[in-house]
This record gives structure tokens, sequence and C-alpha cells, in this order.
């Protein structure tokens, strides 16, 4: 009886031991022994919690399981598979930004600022200027464009005058400026100018707001495509040149 028990406790530890190096504890798909080897938690899927198992960091993408972010860069490996970065390279994209802080990537991002409309809605040359400067009748409108992140005017682009061109027009002007990957929010100051070759050059009003003719944008960059339209008239101001326009902002690589 004595045999039997003691054969039945021996069988019993072998199989422990059995299970105990090649079984998987925790089921993440490594067997123990190579749980062991590799230094990883037997009890633990997910060794480093990086959202990626163990089984997949070594088996699948070569990370390291005892690592959550293999390239430094702040982001745990499992997030780069979800964004599709990549795992061993800190700045995916090259644009100087660590993946981690980068709102774009996978792409050097670019604001691509377009007007789809223009409107003269007050007439810009007067009769003194179109008699003794020889002004054209249509506004020679011109665009100053000037965009801020953290209060810092980071690009001031002005265009060229449309020539007899621009009372009414549709698809103006399209520009894209390279931005900053890590800015969330930016600010976009618009002025539209009629072009005078004697004179002072005259602002249209382009804003809603009373006493600014300008066009301020708080645009945020992850909140998609954004169309803009604003009637210089809305403000009920009277004597200025008031135009309406329609912008259209995206993000494009």
């Amino acid at each position: 009886m004595v045999g039997i028990v003691t054969i039945i406790i021996v069988g019993i530890a072998i199989g422990f031991a059995y299970f105990y190096m090649y079984g998987d504890f925790d089921g993440d798909g490594l067997k123990n022994y190579q749980e062991r080897s590799l230094g990883t938690n037997i009890l633990s899927k997910d060794t480093d919690n990086d959202y990626l198992n163990d089984n997949e960091e070594v088996l699948t993408y070569n990370t390291d399981p005892l690592d959550a972010d293999t390239d430094n860069d702040l982001l745990y490996d499992g997030e780069e598979i979800q964004f599709k970065t990549d795992p061993f390279n800190p700045d995916t994209d090259g644009d100087g930004y660590k993946d981690g802080v980068d709102l774009f990537k996978t792409f050097d991002a670019k604001l691509k600022i377009s007007i789809i409309y223009w409107k003269e809605l007050v007439n810009a040359e007067s009769l003194i200027d179109r008699q003794f400067y020889d002004e054209i009748l249509s506004g020679d409108v011109y665009f100053v464009i000037r965009i801020y992140i953290n209060g810092t005017n980071i690009e001031t682009i002005e265009t060229s005058p449309c020539f007899n061109l621009c009372e009414e027009v549709e698809d103006l002007i399209s520009i894209s400026v390279n931005i900053p990957d890590n800015a969330k929010n930016i600010k976009i100051v618009i002025e539209a100018w009629d072009y005078d070759a004697e004179t002072t050059d005259d602002q249209y009003d382009i804003s809603e707001q009373l006493f600014e003719n300008k066009l301020i944008i708080n645009y945020d960059l992850t909140s998609g495509t954004k169309m803009i339209i604003s009637d210089g008239r809305a403000d009920g101001g009277s004597g200025e040149l008031d135009g309406l326009i329609k912008i259209k902002l995206e993000i494009v690589s």
C-alpha cells in the first residue's frame, strides 16, 4: 500500500514538474521555461504592461517584453502598433517630434488654408480714386495671413493682389504651411486689403465682431476639416469696406 502511495506521489511530482517547465501558467502563448529564460513573469500575460502580451512582443513584433517603451519615444509598444508607428524608431515620420508627443505620428503635418470664396460687398474704389488715380473699379484684394502658436507668430504670408478679378471669385487662394506636429491649438489671423497703386491701401472688414476688421480663427488641429464663413456686414458697422469670405482649414501631409 505504501508503495502505491509513493508511486502516486512521485507521479504527481513529476507531472507538476513537467507542467511547471512546459506549461503556460498565464496563457500568453509562451511556455514557462521560455518565460524564465526571458526574465518575464510566468503569471502575467503582459509583464511590462505595454498593451502587448509577452508572446506578441517576442514572436510577432520583436519588441522588449521587459520594457514598455522599446524606443523611448513616450509611446508604449502596444500603442505603437495601434497607431502604426515604428516601435524601434522614436520619430517614425522624421519630423523632429517623438511619436509620443507627435499629434500626426506617421506624416509631417501641414495646415492647408484655402479661401474658397470672396465677395466684395462695398466697392473699394471711391470716385476720387477712379478719377484721379486711375484705380480699377473692381477691388484688387490681397490677404495677409498670420499664424500663432502660444502667442508666438510662426508664419506670416502676404498674397499677391488679384487685379481686377476679385470682386467676386471662388477658389481664390490655397496655401500649405508647415506646423509643429506637437501643437494642438493655433490661432489664424486673416486680413483682407484693397491694393491701391497711388494711395494707402484700404482694409476690408471681414469680421463679424464690432470694431474688428480682421478675421480671427482658433483652430484645434485634431478636429478635422473646418469651414468658416464670415460677413463683414454682420457687425452692423457703417462706412466700412465690407467683404464676405469663406475659408476651409484642413491638415494635409
